[in-house]
């Protein structure tokens, strides 16, 4: 069941919350992900599997897209069941070249791995696709900073386009992608391309999850040819273009 803990902040805006509690842990990498259902709720019986937007060790938020009645709970809920962090973490490699490459809600691990890396020497780049300004204006007003290139492919915000279409024009040797799975596979198909260029790319996959750490089964999904069980081999997973 998880830890019951008390919502310290919450903020939303345009079908976006920020949800913030205390919280208290060794580690917590980016990409990995709590279970998260209201307290107060015994009709949301199942959490819902929340990647972790940002943690400074002692502040722990998610950046929630409210889109039915699990989320909505939890967004208007005063106290929270959190349960984990589960799933593998985004791995670091200190001598390489980055470039993050976010799709819509996929911002939400990839900000938390960009302020990671801001702490270290390694050199990154990152790209933020979005269908049209909606989640950009959304951002901003709720005080977020995100320093990233924003593309659309309405044209309505940043430049117009989808995010591969930017991919060639950056050098790098690792590619780390959250989105949508189409937008996921664009990119790999594109970073692929590449032949022999000896990049390592790892994607967050997103799944509906009934458990978290791979009792249910209930979260496969195909990828890059395989089938994956997301909380248990995810939700970040390498290939190697």
């Amino acid at each position: 069941m998880g830890l019951g803990l008390k919502v310290s902040e919450r903020q939303i805006a345009e079908g976006l919350i920020l949800l913030s509690v205390e919280y208290d842990a060794t580690t917590i990498l980016p990409g990995q992900f709590f279970q998260l259902r209201p307290v107060d709720r015994m009709d949301i019986f199942l959490a819902r599997p929340i990647s972790v937007f940002s943690y400074n060790g002692r502040k722990l938020s998610f950046l929630i897209r409210l889109k039915g009645r699990g989320t909505y709970a939890i967004s208007t809920a005063d106290c929270l069941f959190l349960d984990g962090p589960f799933g593998n973490g985004f791995k670091l490699y200190p001598s390489r070249k980055a470039l993050l490459v976010a799709g819509g809600m996929g911002l939400a691990p990839l900000y938390f791995l960009a302020d990671q890396l801001k702490k270290t020497t390694i050199d990154f780049d990152f790209i933020w696709g979005v269908r049209d300004g909606t989640y950009v204006d959304a951002i901003k007003r709720l005080g977020l900073v995100i320093e990233a290139r924003i593309v659309s492919e309405d044209g309505s915000t940043g430049e117009a386009g989808i995010v591969s279409d930017f991919i060639d024009e950056y050098d790098f040797d690792i590619c780390y992608v959250c989105g949508p799975i189409p937008m996921m596979e664009t990119v790999l198909g594109r970073l692929k391309e590449k032949k022999g260029s000896g990049v390592i790319a790892q994607f967050s996959l997103e799944a509906n999850m009934g458990c978290g750490w791979g009792g249910c089964k209930g979260c496969y999904v195909e990828f890059d040819g395989r089938g994956i069980y997301v909380c248990r081999e995810g939700p970040v997973v390498e290939v190697l273009c």
